[in-house]
């Protein structure tokens, strides 16, 4: 879906984004309940390479995982390095050392980096039901 926003072209992949849901900061994701809904925005700074089923939302010195509800949707790759909004909830997941190597090749990341995964990680995520771009 191709929408006109302020005479550029924005896409939304998704659910629409509500003008009614709370804004918040990637900084204060560990703050807020696992059931509230919010929107972030940040900049694209990774991008699932191979399907475009997750991304990594970077604002400030601050970054969150980003997963798509349901599997639902999936992002082109041209979106990094792009500003987006999303919408939905946070929670926190822990990551086995085989899922953290996953993702590292589905963002291309070399193998030295990807044999440095030795231990699971606790990391919060935000699990988006739409995102927009500007």
């Amino acid at each position: 879906l191709l929408t006109l926003s302020q005479g550029a072209f924005a896409a939304s992949f998704g659910e629409a984004l509500s003008p009614k849901i709370k804004q918040s900061k990637v900084e204060n994701l560990e703050k807020l309940k696992s059931d509230e809904v919010v929107q972030l925005e940040g900049t694209v700074k990774k991008l699932c390479e191979k399907k475009g089923c997750w991304m990594v939302l970077s604002s400030g010195n601050k970054d969150v995982r980003v997963t798509f509800k349901g599997y639902s949707f999936f992002l082109p790759a041209k979106l990094k390095g792009k500003t987006v909004k999303v919408q939905g909830t946070v929670k926190k997941k822990t990551l086995s050392v085989a899922h953290q190597k996953h993702l590292l090749e589905d963002e291309g990341a070399p193998s030295s980096e990807i044999a440095k995964i030795t231990k699971e990680k606790v990391e919060m995520q935000f699990v988006a039901n739409g995102v927009q771009t500007f």
